[in-house]
């Protein structure tokens, strides 16, 4: 049996009634690209099953005249109902910013921003938890990519 997954591009995300919960299990709010190598972004407890009723919030940020490029590694959330949303900026509360949420299981995916700093907020509803996700970032040149784009292989 395959894994399905939707992308959904300057949608709203559902949105519950219930608290989420934000812990340290998130990692530093702030990653910085400051250097050459490549930062690790995973969700709380990965791979094992990520926890239900979670809200991490990230703000990934590259340093001047640096894009950032996003390759996802393994990824693996509830259909329908956890969701790894990604916008430009710092500001995740301004839904025009908002680029696209992944949520399901895409085989691959790649993307560089148009700004040097990008937010990402991954929430998980009630139930249902998977292994979740790795993420590679990095920066790049800005002369590489003139425009953000978003790769599925």
């Amino acid at each position: 049996m395959g894994f399905g997954f939707a992308i959904f591009l300057k949608t709203n995300i559902f949105q519950s009634t219930f608290s989420y919960n934000i812990s340290g299990e998130c990692g530093a709010r702030n990653i910085y690209l400051n250097d050459d190598l490549n930062k690790n972004l995973t969700s709380p407890r990965f791979p094992n099953i990520y926890p239900d009723d979670f809200l991490c919030e990230w703000v990934v940020n590259a340093m001047d005249e640096q894009l950032i490029y996003l390759h996802v590694i393994d990824f693996e959330l509830e259909a329908g109902y956890d969701f790894l949303t990604l916008g430009n900026g710092k500001d995740s509360t301004n839904s025009s910013t908002r680029l696209f949420s992944f949520t399901g299981n895409p085989k691959a995916v790649s993307f560089t921003s148009s700004m040097a700093s990008i937010w990402m907020n991954f929430a998980s509803d009630r139930s249902g938890g998977r292994r979740g996700f790795y993420i590679q970032l990095s920066q790049t040149d800005m002369g590489d990519y003139g425009k953000y784009t978003l790769r599925l292989f």
